[in-house]
């Protein structure tokens, strides 16, 4: 069984699967064994369900079988698959738009139609952006009467960003790019918002100027996001110095 550890946050234990796809993982309550993803295992354990979560907990006769082995592909799923009992347990992998970034408890959501999926912070906390489109990976669980997606770790969420305009911004263009010391956004419509963002989705500034320095910034992409009568547009920016 390769193993996904968590704990730290709000409960302790891991998630175990035997192999990809559905109804092959499960949530393990366990406060005792230390373990690291890829790790086999085999223990004995109770069946419970947990406010309807189905997971095993009192873990016993617990042996480490060998380290290092692969981890099962996450497998697709969309916001509709995804709140289903199929994929409970088991790890996914979805892309979908940023629709609400706080919906409390660490909490937010993502939506394709013709449903949307919360996205929650047992083993890694984000903070993403409305209107941005992300590939996210992570292993499905249940509570409180929710299916819920759980990021494992920084590279389980990329932000690919998203076009949602109609031609508002057709004309728009940034220029130098890369950008050593400035970058000059071009054909900006009038009264737009213009957000900059690293590569995570993480905001750095806000503003109306449409000259924007890049000098104090470190090498690499970042996203420009532009927003004007209730239409949006994110161009991608390299910084290099």
């Amino acid at each position: 069984m390769s193993l996904y550890p968590w704990g730290q946050r709000r409960r302790s234990g891991l998630f175990v699967q035997t192999g990809s796809g559905a109804w092959r993982g499960v949530e393990v309550y366990d406060t005792t064994n230390t373990v690291v993803a890829g790790d086999s295992i085999t223990f004995t354990a109770t069946v419970e369900e947990f406010f309807t979560n189905t997971r095993l907990k009192n873990v016993t006769a617990f042996t480490l079988v060998s380290a290092g082995n692969p981890v099962p592909t996450p497998s697709a799923i969309t916001t509709t698959t995804g709140n289903t009992e199929d994929f409970e347990g088991t790890l996914v992998n979805t892309v979908s738009v940023c629709t609400d970034d706080d919906n409390g408890f660490g909490m937010w959501t993502v939506y394709t139609s013709p449903d949307s999926l919360r996205i929650d912070d047992l083993m890694y906390s984000f903070t993403p952006v409305v209107g941005f489109t992300y590939d996210l990976t992570g292993c499905m669980s249940y509570n409180f009467g929710e299916y819920k997606l759980n990021p494992r770790k920084p590279s389980d969420v990329t932000v690919l960003g998203i076009d949602e305009n109609d031609g508002l911004f057709s004309s728009v263009s940034v220029f130098p790019n890369p950008s050593g010391t400035y970058v000059k956004i071009n054909n900006v419509p009038l009264n737009s918002k213009i957000g900059l963002f690293d590569i995570t989705g993480k905001h750095i500034l806000n503003t109306t100027n449409e000259i924007i320095s890049t000098e104090n910034l470190e090498n690499g992409t970042y996203l420009i996001k532009l927003t004007s009568q209730g239409h949006s547009k994110t161009l991608k920016l390299v910084v290099k110095h």
